[in-house]
């Protein structure tokens, strides 16, 4: 998903399920989005590198639960900021049904957690390579690194679920975690190697709810606008279209 446009790649991450097979209400609906398109054509992400958020990647994540009402299963979407913009994005549905709001969350940031991983790395290298590390060595954001990781400030993910964050900093096997396959306990592994921290933020200010789910034209323009989209032309924030 990462060739989508940030604040499009929920619509097209649906659409895409019935592309063998569309109804009239799917080609009204990607109807619409072409539409939307057209008139969004002129907007381009901003980067700006004295942002608060500049020296580091940051991750949004979100999950719904059991959004799809075909097999009920959830979508999980993230959204990777540096420097005032995104970088990275994606969104797509789970490989497996959750029983839970919380189970969810937890498959969903285990995603967020190897992408924050491989950004930070990538980061650090292109940065910072040439400089802190010789011939050799490893980078301390690699989770495989053998270099002690809590000198070097992990990157965080943004979870709107308390319980999400605790399963993931409790590694005590219990009953409702035994439906989660052991490739998504990546992300407790990430958070007690300190390769990546998880922290809590109220869904009111989750960039990454426009990556699960459709949202009301201001509120989906507000998280647009959040992503660093601006106008082209003037390159100040650029009024949401009317689209008729």
């Amino acid at each position: 998903m990462l060739c989508n446009w940030p604040d499009h790649v929920f619509t097209i991450s649906m659409l895409s399920k019935f592309s063998s097979t569309p109804t009239t209400e799917h080609l009204s609906a990607a109807t619409y989005m072409l539409r939307d398109l057209r008139h969004t054509a002129n907007l381009t992400i901003q980067y700006n590198v004295s942002d608060s958020e500049a020296t580091m990647p940051i991750s949004y994540n979100d999950s719904d639960f059991a959004g799809d009402a075909d097999d009920r299963k959830s979508t999980s979407g993230y959204v990777f900021m540096l420097a005032g913009g995104a970088i990275t994005w994606c969104a797509r549905k789970q490989p497996l049904v959750a029983f839970s709001t919380v189970e969810a969350e937890y498959i969903g940031a285990s995603d967020a957690a190897k992408e924050a991983i491989w950004a930070c790395s990538l980061h650090a290298r292109i940065l910072y390579g040439k400089i802190l590390y010789k011939h050799g060595e490893q980078c301390p954001h690699c989770l495989c690194s053998d270099n002690d990781s809590t000198a070097t400030k992990p990157p965080q993910i943004f979870v709107n679920n308390q319980g999400a964050i605790q399963l993931a900093k409790n590694a005590k096997f219990h009953e409702r975690t035994k439906p989660i396959s052991i490739r998504f306990h990546f992300n407790r592994d990430a958070c007690e190697r300190n390769a990546i921290k998880t922290t809590y933020l109220p869904t009111s200010d989750m960039l990454a709810n426009i990556k699960t789910k459709n949202l009301p034209r201001d509120t989906h323009w507000k998280y647009a606008h959040r992503l660093g989209l601006v106008s082209r032309d003037s390159g100040e924030v650029a009024d949401r279209p009317c689209v008729k």
